[in-house]
């Protein structure tokens, strides 16, 4: 699982967006259902921003055809101002339109300078690294 530490903002569907500043983490968690085959995909600008996590949650029911979340984790790389934009689509199809999208306005500032390498690790949760791999984060 992605951890959130515990300043971390998790945007939602109806967010405008966020102001950060470098090196500072956010989510996003979006509604998603797996068993329809669709799955939101994110664009964004790599020279601001990085992805460092995505997962399916699955529902906490037994209920057929239940729906999920999707989380995706950024972290903030660069100064400056970024679209982020999630189309939830057919992987499959990646030429059909998105039948649902989301989209976030991302402000990054420079990092403070009072704040030390070892805060910015605190406050990031680096102690070790996140990984994927077929869909499950876990920690190294």
């Amino acid at each position: 699982m992605i951890p959130l530490v515990a300043d971390q903002r998790v945007l939602q569907r109806d967010d405008p967006g966020i102001e950060l500043s470098v090196g500072d983490r956010f989510s996003i968690e979006l509604s998603s259902n797996a068993t329809t085959g669709y799955a939101w995909q994110a664009t964004y600008d790599d020279a601001v921003l990085r992805a460092i996590g995505h997962r399916y949650a699955a529902p906490q029911t037994a209920a057929v055809r239940a729906g999920g979340y999707e989380r995706f984790t950024f972290e903030a790389v660069a100064a400056g101002n970024a679209a982020l934009a999630l189309g939830y689509r057919r992987p499959s199809e990646p030429d059909v339109a998105a039948v649902d999208t989301a989209e976030f306005d991302v402000r990054i500032s420079p990092a403070s300078p009072s704040t030390t390498t070892e805060e910015r690790r605190r406050k990031r949760g680096v102690n070790g690294c996140i990984a994927s791999m077929q869909g499950q984060d876990f920690r190294l």
